[in-house]
């Protein structure tokens, strides 16, 4: 589930260069901020490894040979990681409203 959640929001953030400035792309880049404050508020480690992950396209091989861990270390980690970043998300979205 998470990972088509990732793709379509690397596929919103793809489009918002892309697209005219609509009502829809104005909420997208809504969420788009809202997705970057989520992860300027994740400690290091998650921020870190989510963006290496989602947005640098790194895999669970080269995370795990960056970080001198095992890839199911970083299985882990990215599913702490994910709920983290659900939880601030909820909690910053439900303050932005």
């Amino acid at each position: 589930m998470w990972e088509r959640i990732d793709r379509a929001l690397l596929q919103v953030f793809e489009a918002l260069d892309e697209s005219p400035l609509t009502d829809d792309v104005l909420a997208r880049k809504e969420t788009h901020e809202l997705v970057n404050m989520t992860i300027a508020n994740l400690p290091d480690p998650y921020g870190v490894v989510l963006q290496k992950k989602y947005v640098g396209g790194a895999s669970l091989a080269d995370l795990a040979r960056d970080m001198s861990v095992s890839e199911d270390a970083v299985k882990s980690l990215l599913a702490r990681a994910r709920r983290a970043f659900r939880d601030t998300f909820l909690i910053l979205s439900e303050a932005k409203s």
